[in-house]
């Protein structure tokens, strides 16, 4: 028998902390909505995990083992998957781009994330889980484009002449899942969308974008007491910007579209009883590092100076765990890294489950994870920097991974 339990907790920082997610520091003035750690617990005959999702740019590894040693000594539950949202409106949880590290608020994150599994496990009870997917256009699009000139940027602005095309595709899955009580009722639901969360307004406040939205509209439906949990499909090179200039979205409008499609869905799904599956791989991936002649092709400003600190940083490998859960014919691949949608696609395609979410910067941050076609075309998503230090390969390694993990768990 299927058993599970949602719970949150607030990890709202200080105001005046900083917030990583642009090129600079920016120091937050304002609180537009609380940031939560998202918890749901799962437990079946013969296995248990519980899934965190936090309302963060990025989950450092280290942190991972902290929240997962907490969840341990409370539960004995091994199999937590940590993922941040990133959302660039959060709190000081990594040093990037100027923007430092806070370790007195890692170490209350890290507390309250572990408090929310805590939690979550001590209240599983009974419960029945499905799911529902749907295709949504208009909320994302790509922003890698190839300009007249041979070189490939993000982001060109709307209409300009100078772009030739864009070089990517988009992953339009909205998949939602529903876990109710054994009598029925809705008990919480989890979603997943791939779509970067850089989309408000006032981006000195703190905010959970648009998946913040998507909780609020759901408890004004549900009630209160309905868990929501949130995970970020592959997203690396989508963003919520048309370039054509005729859409125009803010996390507000994304948020209100998301979470009236996601209630329908919701409203659909039959739920029944499922067994857990997990498994989990580790790759290991080997760090590239710039070259003068990549830096002296970089815009001048933060990136050259972003790629100057990573050429003096030591090389070598890195470890990167992809963790997979399956409840009956659908599963979750957790990747660790801003992964580029085609992973993301490419997972779902070889996967042996009916659906297959996916979900990045899970159990470590390692930067972006392009495609080996992108590093050949470069750019700020596929260029070697402090925030790019994975090599060309190590997406590859990360897919075949969660596939193998998917098809053990069918076995």
């Amino acid at each position: 028998m299927l058993k599970a339990a949602f719970y949150e907790t607030c990890i709202t920082p200080y105001l005046y902390d900083t917030m990583p997610g642009y090129f600079e520091a920016r120091y937050c003035t304002e609180v537009l909505d609380e940031l939560y750690a998202h918890a749901l617990a799962l437990e079946s005959e013969k296995e248990n995990c519980i899934i965190l999702s936090l309302d963060c740019i990025c989950i450092e590894r280290r942190d991972v083992e902290k929240i997962r040693r907490r969840v341990f000594d409370a539960t004995g539950v091994t199999n937590v998957s940590v993922s941040g949202i990133h959302n660039h409106t959060g709190g000081p949880v990594a040093t990037l781009y100027g923007s430092p590290r806070n370790e007195r608020y890692c170490e209350f994150l890290c507390v309250k994330a572990a408090d929310a599994a805590i939690l979550a496990w001590q209240r599983r009870e009974p419960a029945k889980f499905g799911w529902a997917v749907r295709d949504v256009e208009g909320l994302s699009f790509n922003r890698r484009f190839l300009f007249r000139d041979g070189h490939v940027d993000m982001n060109p602005g709307v209409n300009n002449p100078e772009v030739v095309r864009g070089t990517d595709i988009i992953d339009p899955q909205l998949i939602t899942a529903r876990i109710d009580y054994a009598d029925g009722r809705l008990m919480g639901i989890l979603a997943s969308f791939a779509l970067h969360l850089d989309s408000v307004d006032m981006p000195q406040g703190f905010s959970a974008d648009y998946p913040g939205v998507i909780r609020e509209g759901l408890h004004k439906k549900y009630g209160e007491d309905v868990g929501f949990v949130w995970l970020t499909g592959c997203c690396g090179n989508i963003n919520h910007l048309d370039t054509t200039g005729k859409i125009k979205l803010n996390h507000r409008i994304v948020g209100e579209k998301l979470t009236a499609y996601i209630s329908e869905l919701a409203d659909g799904i039959r739920t029944d009883d499922r067994e857990l599956t997990v498994a989990s791989r580790t790759i290991t991936a080997t760090i590239e590092r710039p070259t003068p002649e990549m830096i002296a092709k970089a815009p001048a400003g933060p990136r050259q100076r972003e790629m100057t600190i990573a050429m003096g940083l030591p090389g070598g490998t890195v470890d990167c765990e992809v963790v997979c859960v399956g409840l009956g014919d659908f599963a979750i691949a957790a990747l660790p890294g801003e992964v580029f949608c085609r992973f993301g696609l490419d997972i779902k395609k070889r996967s042996p489950y009916a659906c297959t979410l996916t979900a990045e910067l899970s159990n470590a941050s390692n930067g972006y994870v392009k495609t080996r076609e992108a590093a050949d075309e470069g750019g700020y998503e596929a260029t070697p920097s402090t925030y790019n230090i994975l090599d060309r390969n190590a997406g590859y390694l990360m897919a075949d991974a969660a596939v193998e993990n998917l098809l053990d768990m069918k076995k």
